[in-house]
């Protein structure tokens, strides 16, 4: 069960200035892949490889950047940085994928699950989720939920309340949609919502 002494940890540092909408820029994209090739100090971790693309991982202090490199083009078809909000918990953010591109796997899903999750044992939202982010973090739990644990976790004070989804409850979207207020909004509040699945159930 997750604790508010892992909740409540610092947020992760920005890691680099990297702008994600940028990535639509060829012209940048390609520098930006040059320049993250370039700077390895050992060889990369290789997440996942097929003939078109090469999913590789970065560590940069205590979070680190995945990318899908399409070598042919010299280009990145996906990124996702995170950073680390306590020792077991990780937080992604500023995730970007090339949707024009057709990937032989599901490159979102495939890092988040076979990445993140078998290396922390928590992965939560972080503070500011976009329409998108919100989406992708939908699907995510639709597909967890039959195998990890999911919470909704407010740590405003005062309130410091966990909860956990039980199937029994209903299906992960009828969850999700009582709580669409709490869980999603503009109020300074929801910065301290966040939904985590836990890795290991």
């Amino acid at each position: 069960m997750i604790t508010f002494k892992q909740l409540l940890m610092e947020m992760p540092m920005i890691i680099d200035s990297t702008t994600i909408s940028d990535l639509s820029n060829a012209e940048y994209n390609r520098e930006l892949l040059l320049k993250i090739r370039t700077t390895f100090s050992r060889a990369p971790d290789i997440i996942y490889k097929d003939s078109n693309i090469e999913i590789i991982h970065k560590r940069l202090g205590d979070g680190g950047e995945v990318i899908a490199a399409d070598y042919k083009q010299q280009l990145i078809r996906y990124y996702m940085r995170y950073g680390r909000s306590a020792p077991n918990m990780a937080v992604q953010f500023d995730v970007w994928k090339d949707s024009n591109y057709k990937f032989s796997i599901d490159v979102v899903s495939y890092v988040f699950f076979n990445f993140l999750l078998k290396n922390f044992n928590f992965i939560r939202t972080d503070s500011n989720q976009t329409t998108a982010g919100k989406k992708m973090w939908i699907r995510l739990l639709k597909q967890a939920a039959p195998k990890y644990n999911i919470y909704l976790a407010d740590a405003n004070p005062g309130i410091e309340k966990i909860e956990q989804y039980n199937s029994k409850e209903g299906p992960i979207d009828k969850w999700i949609n009582a709580r669409e207020n709490i869980i999603w909004g503009k109020d300074p509040k929801h910065a301290d919502i966040h939904l985590v699945i836990e890795g290991r159930k």
